[in-house]
């Protein structure tokens, strides 16, 4: 088991599956150099879904500053199109991981062409 972060464990993947989008995007933002944090999710609810959005700030340094980059994944625009697999199991934390994979893309441009749906390439 891997110790993920704030307490979770995952298991290691397999040698010749492909990368975790979120942990190549998270792993090119630190390569960077300027990566400066991340809030924890915060999810919009309504009673019929307790868990219709999610929004994620990550932070980069800008010109010596702490920058905010902020993302919301709508569950009805990505569970469409997403599989089961990673949407059913932990739904929260499959829609967090979607707001944080866009709040990245848009902190870090090198990190678009991955895709916060399945878990994979675009």
């Amino acid at each position: 088991m891997v110790q993920a972060r704030e307490g979770r464990t995952k298991t290691k993947p397999a040698a010749d599956s492909p990368p975790d989008p979120i942990e190549e995007a998270r792993a090119i933002a630190h390569r960077t150099g300027l990566y400066a944090g991340i809030d924890l999710p915060k999810y919009a609810e309504t009673s019929y879904m307790p868990h219709q959005s999610a929004t994620v700030t990550v932070y980069r340094m800008v010109e010596g500053e702490r920058r905010a980059f902020s993302a919301t994944a709508d569950y009805a625009e990505y569970a469409p199109g997403a599989d089961p697999q990673y949407r059913d199991v932990k739904p929260m934390q499959w829609l967090a991981e979607c707001a944080e994979l866009l709040a990245l893309q848009k902190a870090f441009p090198a990190t678009e062409r991955l895709s916060p749906v399945n878990g994979g390439a675009k």
